[in-house]
């Protein structure tokens, strides 16, 4: 249980970063790539050598690392698009009502245990993210016609990583320190995907390269690997179903990531947001129960 806490803490963390990188004028976009590369070299120190070597470049889920990593940033920047472009919730509910998609395939996959709790809670654990990420001053937002993909791709995306992490957990980790050279070939993908785009966007002038974007790199960077590294530790605990699991992060990382803004950013919430919150902490007892 103490991995699945320590993910929920750090994914929620990782949220808080990217306010302060408003606050502060620091690119997403710039961040993020130096981020990737933050985590490259986190993951090597906490492995205790270079993974970029025969030993584990021949190993069978490379491939996949890979894969991840470009998905890792075709997420983000669609997130980034969809924000822009249909506010930050109508983003945030189809990143996280992606949680459907592992528990669903987790029963094919796995043959997790679907029960009556386990279902009322997933469902609840929807109106929970919709409603707890309702915000008044979206209402104006202008929804154009050729926009309205972005969230589905979001769910898609986001669905398929969480279900590739858990798949590739469940098939192909077996060495102690497989879970952490996938993580760096994951980041080491992304940091490869996103550094080509950055450099397109400059030499577009449509981004200024800022220093102070390494800074917000190593501060979101080193949590990040660790937040992934404890995800999947607590997939392979056995605490809970895959099915169980991913809600439950998911939604904690919701509701705590709530309670932050309130006491650090002073976040003022409307009645739908508490009653979302209110239907997160059920949902996350019902699915627990319902996984026993």
């Amino acid at each position: 249980m103490i991995w699945l806490l320590l993910s929920i803490l750090l994914n929620t963390y990782i949220g808080i970063v990217f306010k302060v990188f408003h606050r502060f004028g620091i690119s997403n976009l710039q961040g993020i790539v130096a981020n990737y590369f933050i985590c490259v070299i986190t993951g090597s120190i906490f492995l205790g050598h270079s993974p970029f070597i025969a030993q584990y470049l021949h190993k069978d889920y490379v491939p996949f690392a890979i894969l991840q990593g470009l998905f890792f940033f075709v997420v983000f920047y669609l997130i980034s698009k969809s924000t822009m472009a249909l506010g930050v919730s109508a983003t945030q509910v189809s990143n996280k009502l992606s949680l459907v998609i592992p528990v669903v395939m987790a029963y094919f996959l796995f043959g997790d245990s679907i029960s009556f709790f386990k279902i009322i809670g997933v469902l609840m654990a929807g109106i929970a993210v919709y409603l707890a990420s309702q915000k008044a001053d979206e209402q104006n937002v202008v929804h154009a016609k050729n926009t309205l993909i972005l969230p589905i791709l979001i769910f898609l995306g986001s669905g398929f990583l969480d279900t590739l992490t858990t798949y590739i957990q469940h098939q192909y980790f077996h060495a102690p320190e497989d879970s952490s050279v996938y993580i760096i070939f994951c980041f080491a993908s992304g940091a490869f995907f996103s550094g080509i785009y950055l450099l397109w966007q400059l030499s577009k002038q449509e981004e200024k390269w800022s220093y102070t974007s390494i800074v917000g790199g190593i501060v979101l960077g080193i949590p990040n690997f660790f937040s992934i590294y404890a995800f999947i530790k607590a997939l392979g605990a056995n605490v809970l179903q895959t099915s169980a699991l991913v809600p439950v992060n998911n939604i904690a990382v919701v509701f705590a990531s709530a309670v932050c803004a309130i006491l650090f950013f002073h976040e003022k919430l409307n009645k739908k947001n508490y009653l979302g919150l209110a239907f997160a902490l059920f949902a996350i007892v019902l699915i627990i129960f319902g996984d026993k």
